[in-house]
């Protein structure tokens, strides 16, 4: 997984509301014909402070057949200052 800014470069800090993408990279075993793709931000404290997924944006994603990654925009991001972690959900 990894955090970009909107310019595409790896990203360690951002302002408040700054745009950026969550990239997640799956490696693939076996095919996968029906699957879900989301993401969570949560506070150090453990508190979910923004969280989507393809089920809840209405996206039917293809099959899955071999190794891919994905590029999830969030624009206008609104956190509190302070430490974070991204989670992938597959």
């Amino acid at each position: 997984v990894e955090v970009l800014s909107a310019a595409g470069t790896p990203l360690t800090r951002m302002g408040i509301g700054d745009d950026f993408t969550v990239r997640i990279h799956l490696a693939v075993e076996k095919p996968v014909e029906r699957w879900l793709l989301g993401f969570s931000i949560d506070t150090a404290g453990g508190q979910m402070a923004l969280a989507s997924n393809s089920d809840v944006l209405a996206i039917d994603l293809p099959p899955l057949e071999h190794d891919r990654s994905f590029d999830l925009h969030v624009r206008g991001a609104h956190f509190n200052p302070g430490s974070y972690y991204l989670n992938a959900n597959f």
